[in-house]
């Protein structure tokens, strides 16, 4: 069942017109599953019994003499652009963790959302680290309560393109990370420094 109503909504989703109940099973069938149109009915009702509870709507709609189309979409217009925008002015996200972000939402948006929306692709140049990757060691290490360790970077060019390197100290750090916060769209880590035992630094 969790395959048919992948595909059948994947189905529709990302078509730029409606179809036909009878056009998904022909859709269907070209990626080897074969049911009937019966079961794409059952389906459909199952796929909105279920975005009516995650969202609280019905997204799929039949249409007389036209067919199955998307009647609401799972963020409205505006939200979706804000967040996508958010994600690509974002100044501490290289540009491969952008369209990783981006593609992923788009997954959740259909074919006539995705050309309403206005989408400025990344140009950045250059190797930059991956504060998602970092996010999720920190948080990790503050579920696990298990320290981290550390070195700050600094960036410089190298035949024409930006690069990662170490910075001049080279000093590891050792901390116990209590806490992420952020203020003015950068990422702060609070927690224990050796150095410092008796305050969070």
């Amino acid at each position: 069942m969790g395959e048919r109503m992948y595909y059948i909504f994947k189905i529709i989703f990302e078509s730029d017109k409606a179809l036909t109940r009878e056009q998904v099973v022909e859709r269907l069938a070209e990626m080897g599953i074969v049911i009937n149109v019966k079961t794409v009915t059952s389906t459909i009702e199952c796929i909105n019994e279920f975005f009516k509870g995650l969202v609280g709507k019905e997204i799929i709609k039949s249409v007389k003499k036209k067919g199955l189309v998307i009647e609401n979409e799972i963020f409205e217009d505006g939200v979706l652009q804000f967040i996508i925008d958010s994600i690509m002015g974002h100044q501490d996200l290289n540009a491969k963790d952008k369209a990783d972000i981006k593609n992923k939402l788009l997954k959740f948006s259909s074919f006539y959302q995705q050309n309403r929306l206005s989408i400025h692709e990344d140009k950045e140049v250059g190797d930059r680290f991956s504060i998602l990757l970092n996010l999720s060691t920190i948080m990790k290490a503050i579920e696990n309560k298990k320290v981290i360790r550390f070195q700050y970077v600094k960036y410089g060019e190298r035949n024409g393109k930006l690069k990662e390197m170490l910075s001049d100290k080279q000093q590891q750090y050792t901390i116990s990370p209590y806490q992420i916060m952020i203020q003015n769209n950068h990422y702060y880590l609070i927690g224990y420094n050796d150095k410092y035992k008796d305050r969070l630094s």
